[in-house]
């Protein structure tokens, strides 16, 4: 089992000593200030430019992942958590879960302005979607940033951000046909 693998299971801890558990307990001051944990949350097939520490999965990694149902759900509990602190109502067929007392939706938190740094981060929730073949909840959220964000909020999020997210969610990844 790879390291990565025993990571995404709660076994073992990233390098800076947190478990996918204790990032999913992060308080939304947390979320938005911790800039190193995301890369760990949702694992790419290429290098972080914001993170040494971040893990790049490789095929075997990834094939040895795809086939484990707790990864997968954890991955989409990763995604639920994640939209839940940007205020994202997502309605995804396969996420059946209440939002928690304290959700916000999107206008009523506090960061949303012109260029932040979690519009970067939705891009790469897209893209590792997309590269652990959750295309379904991909398309989910995309359809939620075109139709319920960028239409209502484009003077916030912009067009670049939102060419960025679709540039994410269409790209092919190197590793698109491990299984």
């Amino acid at each position: 089992m790879s390291q990565f693998k025993d990571f995404y299971l709660n076994k073992t801890p990233n390098p800076l000593g947190l478990y996918l558990k204790d990032m999913w307990n992060f308080t939304d001051w947390e979320f938005d200030h911790t800039h190193d944990f995301i890369q760990w949350m949702f694992p790419l097939d290429i290098k972080s430019m914001h993170s040494e520490l971040a893990p790049v999965i490789n095929i075997d990694e990834l094939s040895e992942m795809l086939d484990d149902k707790q990864v997968i759900n954890n991955l989409l509990r990763s995604l639920y958590f994640a939209e839940n602190n940007w205020g994202f109502d997502v309605r995804h067929k396969r996420i059946d879960r209440l939002r928690p007392l304290s959700f916000r939706l999107f206008h009523e938190q506090n960061w949303p302005v012109i260029n932040h740094h979690n519009y970067i981060r939705i891009s790469r929730v897209l893209y590792c979607l997309k590269l652990f073949h959750q295309n379904r909840e991909a398309q989910e959220l995309m359809n939620y940033l075109e139709n319920n964000l960028y239409s209502i909020y484009e003077n916030v999020v912009g067009r670049e951000t939102l060419d960025s997210w679709r540039l994410a969610y269409d790209q092919e990844s190197l590793l698109a046909n491990a299984s």
